[in-house]
């Protein structure tokens, strides 16, 4: 009975602790370059003209459901590979997100049918009332070449980063409909890849120049001091694709290092100096182009072969201050990595990743995280209904816009505020998403009595 009772508590903790990979729908037909949380979704963005088989010109919205499926917000009225004459334009792309002011700021290289030449940077309205979105560019644009590549919200701005005129701008939180975009310095001079916060302090990453009165640096990572960019007293050697903040030290990802025994494409920043992060990826074609946190642990993508001793297939997640393989990895490269409701979804150019076939977007759940939409009845529920059960009208605290969907995920009625009518809806079990007034978003579980 006991070798019985321990063989059973064995089965119950491996099944806890299964690890499994999942197709996002059948993945897009071209590369995932970038994906961010934003409201009750993961903007996805990229050089793709179809997602799960939906047209969707280089950026969607995927929702899961409460099953753990996905569906897609279909309310993104424009495309973004397109001049008014409505002539295609190839090689756009969709490089950037950020969430600001209640609103979805994207960035890249692109067009768009309302406007005659190239946009690059803008952002979408969204109507929850009607189910519309409206794209309004910045009141400059990017020209033929430039392109955005990454946005940061610092100091109640909207920082801009990438391949134009400025290398770094910003916008003002306050200024809309067609923001100014504004110079952030101008001594910095190249190409910014990355943008993050760390204590407090924002930095630049990529391949650029550094100037004062005397001198001219090559510095390729920077921090913004008072409307000038400040180089650190220890620079890195070749471009970094991508900057994020971890248990108080400042990871940065790139091509640099390749002379280095020891900072060999990822180092990590205390705020006075450079150290190495485990043995790094030390193949002379390694590239880390994306980091990420899922689960209190560090994930690495891009190009990577080998870290020490030790082969990887572009994935790699840090245990115990060494690199180790991500199940069997990708077989090409990866661009974005990004941990949502449970699970470190993972963008790229791949078709295979851990044996399964999929393309271009994978999500991945290491057995321990809790997956999906959060279960409205437990203390992590992130609002709250009044009242529930309802018959004829709902109210959700705090909130600037709600949307009800069936237990399958569909929309079925939203609105703008903190109510909403239920009259001529059958009775039973619904999902109310909110849009809370600082930005962050919930859900819960109603349900309707007759």
């Amino acid at each position: 009975m006991k070798h019985l009772l321990l063989c059973s508590l064995l089965f119950t903790t491996l099944v806890a602790s299964a690890q499994t990979w999942t197709k996002v729908g059948t993945g897009t037909d071209g590369k995932v370059s970038v994906l961010t949380p934003y409201s009750d979704g993961l903007a996805v963005g990229g050089k793709f003209k179809r997602i799960n088989e939906f047209n969707r010109i280089n950026t969607c919205l995927i929702r899961e459901n409460s099953n753990g499926d996905y569906a897609y917000l279909s309310n993104y009225s424009d495309d973004f590979d397109q001049r008014s004459s409505t002539a295609k334009e190839q090689g756009t792309e969709v490089s950037a997100f950020a969430g600001f002011n209640h609103r979805l700021h994207v960035g890249g290289q692109f067009f768009n049918p309302g406007y005659l030449s190239e946009v690059g940077m803008g952002y979408f309205e969204i109507d929850t009332a009607t189910d519309q979105t409206v794209f309004m560019g910045y009141a400059e644009q990017t020209t033929a070449g430039e392109q955005i590549l990454c946005l940061k919200s610092f100091d109640e701005k909207l920082f801009i980063g990438g391949r134009f005129n400025h290398s770094v701008a910003y916008i003002q939180s306050d200024d809309y409909p067609n923001p100014m975009v504004m110079p952030a310095g101008t001594n910095l001079s190249g190409v910014v890849h990355s943008l993050e916060v760390f204590r407090d302090t924002l930095y630049a990453g990529g391949y650029f120049t550094v100037s004062d009165t005397d001198t001219v640096v090559q510095a390729n990572i920077a921090w913004w001091n008072d409307g000038q960019w400040m180089a650190l007293d220890s620079t890195l050697d070749s471009t970094i694709f991508t900057l994020l903040t971890f248990k108080d030290k400042l990871y940065a990802g790139g091509a640099f290092g390749r002379d280095s025994a020891s900072l060999q494409r990822i180092a990590a920043w205390d705020g006075a100096s450079w150290s190495a992060v485990g043995s790094g990826f030390n193949d002379s074609a390694d590239v880390v182009y994306a980091l990420a946190v899922y689960s209190d642990t560090l994930y690495a993508g891009g190009v990577l072969n080998k870290s020490g001793l030790l082969e990887l297939n572009n994935l790699a997640q840090l245990d115990n201050g060494q690199w180790h393989p991500l199940g069997t990895g990708t077989n090409d490269t990866v661009f974005c990595m990004q941990a949502y409701r449970g699970r470190l979804y993972i963008g790229g150019v791949f078709q295979i990743a851990n044996e399964l076939i999929c393309r271009n977007l994978v999500a991945y759940n290491n057995g321990k995280e809790k997956t999906g939409v959060i279960d409205p009845y437990s203390e992590a529920a992130s609002l709250r209904l009044y009242p529930n059960p309802a018959s004829d009208r709902v109210t959700a605290s705090d909130a600037v816009s709600m949307q009800l969907m069936n237990m399958q995920g569909t929309i079925i009625r939203q609105s703008s505020g903190n109510s909403m009518d239920l009259n001529g809806l059958s009775k039973g079990h619904y999902v109310v998403s909110v849009v809370k007034t600082d930005g962050s978003s919930g859900f819960e579980q109603l349900l309707i009595v007759r």
